[in-house]
């Protein structure tokens, strides 16, 4: 999935179809360590040479296996990205306008190397939070000796209850305000 830019040229009166299968597993891992499984990566799409740009307009489908978030049990992500990018040749200005969903990069050598492409993107469109099924059906967070995981509305209750003054103790702080009073005097 490596063209040079002579390469597209040659072809430049259509666009190139691609359908293929890529392993990036191995690519994939060394980026996140953390990662169990992954599937080829499925690419369909065009890749279509123009005034010194080079369009790329693709759907990846892969299944990803990582550890959740919370409990490191293994869950299966089904990822599925539109992917579109316009590369400029060095040293080109394009004029053509894009929707506003294609990215446009300028080439900083004479080849397109679409694996970085996908890495790229598969890496942009991580999940920050990964749960099982059980995990979100349960919405249960862990805990250990002196500490507990809350949900932010939970955290923002039990602020609020602490910021309730007890009347006892609000007695007491206008005892102070006269004490101080007394000491600006």
């Amino acid at each position: 999935m490596k063209w040079s830019i002579q390469e597209l040229r040659q072809i430049a009166s259509q666009p190139m179809m691609i359908n293929e299968s890529v392993d990036m597993k191995e690519e994939m891992k060394a980026v996140i360590p953390e990662l169990i499984d992954m599937s080829p990566v499925q690419v369909e799409g065009m890749v279509l040479y123009e005034e010194h740009t080079v369009l790329t307009q693709l759907r990846l489908a892969l299944k990803m296996t990582m550890p959740s978030t919370r409990s490191l049990e293994p869950v299966e992500l089904d990822v599925q990205l539109p992917v579109s990018e316009r590369f400029i040749e060095d040293g080109w200005n394009s004029d053509i306008v894009d929707e506003d969903h294609v990215t446009q990069l300028f080439m900083d050598s004479f080849t397109i190397d679409l694996k970085e492409s996908i890495r790229d993107h598969i890496l942009l469109n991580m999940p920050l939070q990964i749960l099982t099924e059980a995990e979100i059906a349960a919405d249960e967070f862990p805990e250990g000796n002196d500490w507990r995981v809350v949900s932010e509305s939970d955290f923002e209750a039990e602020r609020e209850v602490e910021e309730v003054v007890n009347p006892e103790f609000a007695k007491l702080q206008d005892l102070f305000k006269d004490s101080e009073s007394s000491d600006e005097a």
